[in-house]
């Protein structure tokens, strides 16, 4: 971890540190803030998502900035298998916060120790300081060894908890009241997710709403786009062929 002209650098994902890393790799607006989790997760990531004076109380405790629902939650599945630091060797990583254009860069080349095929992945976002409700996120892809089988899916994560308590065990502090999805899947626009929900005692409401689309290389008509609706979540997916040495890019607006 290094810090340089303004830029905060790491060079590699350790499993030990990866919580007080996203810590420092938080980024936000003002209004709303985000914690620099690897947008595909981890078994010890941390989730966070705050806003500006949304607080809430639960179980005796003072009353706390509640941990909202996780509007990016990203998942990839190359040929069956979940691309994270979990389920393959990171052989290359370089994550990159820009304290002056305020945005979050990074680029990781994954190892599946199982085919030896390696897959490059990266991401940026941010959030707007001109409409304070606005943020995007945008991900790419690219098989290196060979052509994939490919799903990505975006998410609206709903189960979020305020984890560290003086007393007592971790804490949700709102209920999702409602998930949607609309757009056809057959186009590649003008598809929405949303979630909304609620906090338990300040009864404050909370929406997020994402677009999303995707773009690469000989895509054509052979992206199939898929919708999930749960209790505390909501995801778009598509799938693909993708081919070998092609990017593909996936771009969210919040």
């Amino acid at each position: 971890m290094e810090m340089k002209d303004w830029v905060v650098f790491e060079d590699k994902i350790s499993e030990q540190k990866i919580r007080f890393q996203e810590t420092l790799f938080t980024i936000g607006n003002g209004y709303l803030g985000l914690r620099g989790i690897l947008e595909e997760g981890s078994r010890q990531n941390y989730a966070g998502t705050y806003i500006a004076g949304v607080y809430d109380y639960k179980e005796g405790q003072p009353a706390e900035l509640v941990n909202a629902p996780n509007p990016i939650g990203v998942e990839i599945n190359v040929d069956g298998k979940r691309l994270s630091p979990d389920n393959m060797a990171v052989i290359e990583h370089r994550r990159i916060l820009d304290l002056k254009k305020a945005a979050l860069s990074r680029k990781t080349v994954f190892k599946d120790p199982d085919t030896g095929k390696r897959y490059e992945y990266e991401s940026m976002r941010f959030f707007s300081l001109k409409d304070i409700h606005t943020g995007a996120m945008a991900f790419s892809f690219r098989p290196l060894d060979g052509n994939v089988r490919v799903v990505f899916k975006h998410i609206i994560d709903g189960t979020t908890k305020n984890m560290v308590q003086a007393i007592g065990n971790p804490v949700k502090h709102y209920a999702v009241n409602w998930a949607a999805a609309s757009g056809s899947k057959n186009r590649d626009k003008d598809r929405v997710i949303y979630l909304e929900a609620k906090t338990t005692e300040s009864r404050i409401s909370l929406g997020f709403a994402a677009a999303g689309e995707v773009k690469g290389a000989g895509l054509g008509t052979g992206v199939k786009w898929e919708y999930r609706l749960d209790q505390e979540f909501v995801e778009q997916e598509c799938s693909f062929m993708a081919q070998k040495g092609k990017r593909y890019n996936f771009e969210v607006y919040l």
